[in-house]
């Protein structure tokens, strides 16, 4: 009867190293919204410093550029919370996120000049973002997406085109896929390498464990096969 109940506890102890493979994606999937969430806050501060202390003070329009920023500041500080809690936006929830990002940006560059505008980095930040989330096909929709976007605000803001502006418009344009693509190579290099650590941990993790399930069958043995060999002289010595 011993014999037969001691592998029980080595089966149950064997089952466990395949739990390691689920925190993998959430570790690595933490990562990337914690890089999305720093990138985030440095744009809106860069935005507000950019707007409360400028070189050309535009007092028309500092008011609804702080109620904008302040509103996106509210938003990313529950978004920020939400990470500190391990719950992370799904499919839907990021490209609602990107969607009220880009029409935030819409307006910060609407707002400061259109084409002449120094908060049109936010777009490249955008960008960058997409390329996280939605690798290099989304990057490359969200750099389309963010070309419309800026031409048309840029119109709205600073009226026909001139040959300057066109200059300055065509390099912005090239360099939205420019960032893509640079954006996009880097990011799939760094969720690599950070998976392939990941993935050498678990490898190491795993070891630890196969050397511990060893261990605990040789001791299942002893015990087993100490109690066998012991308990016909104890018999013995007891009659």
């Amino acid at each position: 009867m011993q014999a037969a109940s001691a592998p029980a506890p080595v089966a149950a102890k064997r089952a466990v190293p395949a739990a390691p493979s689920m925190p993998l994606d959430r570790h690595r999937r933490a990562g990337v919204e914690r890089v999305i969430e720093l990138s985030r806050w440095a744009v809106l501060v860069f935005a507000a410093v950019t707007n409360n202390f400028p070189g050309e003070p535009r007092v028309a329009t500092t008011s609804a550029i702080n109620l904008i920023l302040g509103g996106w500041g509210m938003f990313n500080l529950s978004a920020t919370l939400a990470l500190l809690l391990h719950r992370f936006p799904g499919k839907r929830t990021q490209l609602a996120i990107l969607l009220m990002d880009l029409a935030v940006a819409s307006a910060l560059v609407y707002l400061t000049g259109g084409f002449s505008s120094n908060l049109a980095v936010v777009f490249y930040v955008l960008i960058g973002i997409s390329s996280l989330r939605f690798g290099i096909v989304g990057s490359v929709l969200c750099a389309t997406t963010i070309s419309a976007l800026y031409v048309s605000v840029g119109l709205a803001a600073s009226g026909p085109l001139t040959h300057s502006l066109v200059d300055v418009l065509a390099s912005r344009l090239f360099l939205f896929f420019v960032v893509s693509l640079a954006s996009s190579l880097l990011a799939r290099e760094m969720v690599s390498a950070r998976a392939q650590q990941m993935a050498h941990t678990a490898e190491l993790e795993h070891a630890v464990f196969a050397e511990l399930r060893e261990v605990d069958r040789i001791k299942s043995e002893f015990m087993m096969l100490a109690s066998h060999e012991l308990m016909p002289p104890l018999t013995k010595i007891k009659a």
